[in-house]
Formats: structure tokens, sequence, C-alpha cells
């Protein structure tokens, strides 16, 4: 569903809306029009509703990209995978961004610890980079909802390859499917490590999911100029009760909306 009124857009920016965990109910959340990138935070699906049938949350996941940019204006459609989307894994990443660029009518991007720059296309203003991981900290030793979650007895390691984030360049936006230790008890210490980590870029915002008791809450880092973002979908009745997410990332200097949006990986 794609609702009309939205605030007024900051000028030179890419307006972006962030949903997580919507755990099958997407077809309930209103969508704002006329934003630029929405972007997914993981645990689109869940394994009780669709048992090892990969294909069919798949399809759910083009269906609902595809509908989001035809209806609601979205220039580019980002998911990050979260513990529950076995389906990422079961049919790999590469066949899930095969299906993406064949079925959604605008850019969509898979992203398992990998980053895009956006720019209005032609623009010689710059852009806006962000990062993509699916890392979350095990909810218990035992929960088989397990996927590109870091080890329960592990949780102050980075696994090799997670959050590989270049040291040149900058990061305006971080997107992972859990949240840092810092935000949430139940988040990733290690992940507080990469964030405190100077040698690397600092991102503008970091936007997550994964915890539905801390849906919408929006917190500044303690150190640095990091906010927060829990942007988490459906509360712990499994009902979609929390808003999108609406924010507006300033991309340069040359008064101009991105009207096209040209992405790159890196």
């Amino acid at each position: 569903v794609c609702k009309a009124k939205t605030p007024a857009r900051l000028a030179r920016a890419i307006r972006f809306v962030a949903i997580s965990d919507t755990h099958t109910r997407h077809r309930f959340l209103q969508l704002p029009h006329g934003a630029d990138v929405l972007v997914h935070c993981g645990d689109f699906t869940m394994p009780e509703v669709y048992p090892a049938a990969h294909h069919e949350a798949l399809r759910q996941l083009c269906d609902f990209f595809a509908h989001a940019a035809r209806t609601c204006g979205f220039r580019c459609c980002i998911f990050v995978p979260g513990n529950h989307d076995k389906f990422v894994l079961g049919l790999g990443p590469r066949v899930v961004q095969e299906h993406l660029d064949k079925h959604v009518p605008c850019e969509a991007r898979l992203l398992v610890d990998a980053g895009i720059w956006l720019r209005a296309r032609g623009s010689e203003c710059g852009g806006v980079a962000l990062w993509g991981s699916p890392m979350s900290r095990a909810n218990s030793k035992s929960s088989p909802n397990d996927a590109f979650q870091t080890s329960y007895e592990k949780e102050h390691e980075v696994p090799q390859g997670v959050l590989d984030i270049p040291r040149e360049g900058k990061l305006d936006i971080l997107v992972t499917h859990g949240p840092p230790a810092s935000s949430d008890a139940r988040g990733c210490k290690s992940l507080d490590a990469v964030l405190d980590n100077h040698e690397i870029p600092q991102p503008r915002i970091h936007v997550f999911g994964h915890t539905h008791e801390g849906a919408g809450e929006v917190k500044a880092r303690s150190s640095g100029r990091c906010i927060a973002v829990n942007a988490t979908s459906i509360d712990l009745s499994f009902c979609a009760s929390q808003p999108p997410i609406l924010f507006d990332v300033p991309f340069g200097e040359r008064d101009e909306a991105p009207h096209q949006l040209e992405v790159v990986s890196f």
C-alpha cells in the first residue's frame, strides 16, 4: 500500500525509506510515495511460512519490490537478508540477484557484505555511499533461524569477510540486519568494534532491525556522529504496527533532485 503524504524533502538529498523484519507481513505496510530508495534490513520471510520453499520466498520478494517501484515510485530497492532468510543461502546470492534484475522494474540489489554508490545520473555533485551486511547476533544456541549469524560463543569476533568495508572513501549509510550492542542489549558487540574502528569510514546513519522490541527507536551513538535507527516493522505480536522510517541524505552541492539514480557497486 502506498501512502501519498510525506514531509518536504531536503534540498540536494536522496530520500530513503527503511523497513525490516516484515516476516511476510509486507503487504500490510503503508509505504510513502515519492522516495528514491527502499531499504529492507532483512527477515523478509519466515521458515514456518515457506518451509524449504526458497523459490516462493524469492518470488514474494520480487513481487513486493516490483509493486513498490510501480505504485510508490522507488528508483532503487535494496535487500540485506536476515537470520530468517535462509532462501538466500539455499538459492545462492547470484540466483537471487538474477531474479531481482529480471522481475523488478527498477534497480534492485541484494547486499551481502557489499557496497553501492548512489548518485543523480549525469551529476558531478557526488553521491551517497551505502554498505550492507546481513550479520546479527544469535538469539540462542539452539535457534534454527541462524542464517548469516555470528557464533553465539564468539559474539566478540567478526567473521572473515563480514563488514569488510573499504578503508578509503566515505560511508554515509550502514545497513545491517542486527543492531550493535550499544543500541540494544541483544545486539552484536563485534559490530560495535567495527563502528568504533576509526581506520574505516564511519557512517552517518546505521539502520537495522532484528529486535522487535526496539522498533522505531532512534539513538545517537555515544562516540562519533552516527545515528542508530531500528527500522523493524512489526511488533512482538507480529502485527505491522510500526510505520516505515523515512530519512533524507544530502548528496552534493548542486541544487538538483535525483530524478534518475545511477547505482554503482564498490
